[in-house]
């Protein structure tokens, strides 16, 4: 006897949006992972989600949007290694959302990466050559290495606590 592998997507609200786009049926903490691992592109934002437990599995995931869910602490992305582009909002104004770790070291891929409005201290980018588009505007960065990113076009850093940077 065979079993379908499931994934573990214990935040009741993103499982909520997966029922709702079509690639689950119970809210039953999993999901067919053959029903999400060539899903490439996922909008989930303003679904109260705290947990993205369960990405990990999006492996061909190319587009994650998961703005204004501030409850939202962690952002593992480290095994979605297909991401192009990653926009990560947490709150319009100046009050800034629960966001304290964002995970892209491994994303070889990324292009755009948009992180606003958290409570991010670090970002670490020196594995993403691709990319071009980098807004982390708004958190508590007080230094980022851009070494590596030699066809960055825009870098937005401001209302961090950055004093200097070197783009050479």
């Amino acid at each position: 006897m065979t079993f379908a592998q499931q994934t573990y997507v214990p935040d009741d609200n993103f499982e909520q949006e997966l029922i709702n786009l079509g690639y689950d049926s119970v809210l039953d903490d999993s999901v067919l992972t053959a029903n999400i691992n060539t899903v490439t592109q996922l909008y989930v934002n303003n679904r109260n989600i705290v947990d993205l437990t369960g990405i990990e599995d999006f492996v061909a995931l190319q587009g994650l949007n998961c703005n204004f869910n501030p409850g939202l602490v962690n952002l593992d992305l480290s095994n979605n290694t297909e991401l192009i582009s990653v926009s990560s909002n947490q709150i319009w104004g100046t009050q800034s959302g629960s966001l304290a770790n964002i995970n892209v070291s491994n994303c070889t891929s990324l292009q755009f990466l948009t992180c606003l409005h958290t409570q991010v201290t670090s970002v670490d980018v020196t594995n993403c050559p691709d990319l071009i588009d980098l807004n982390i505007g708004h958190n508590l960065i007080d230094s980022i290495n851009v070494s590596n990113n030699t066809l960055l076009e825009t870098i937005i850093v401001d209302n961090n606590l950055i004093s200097s940077i070197d783009v050479t």
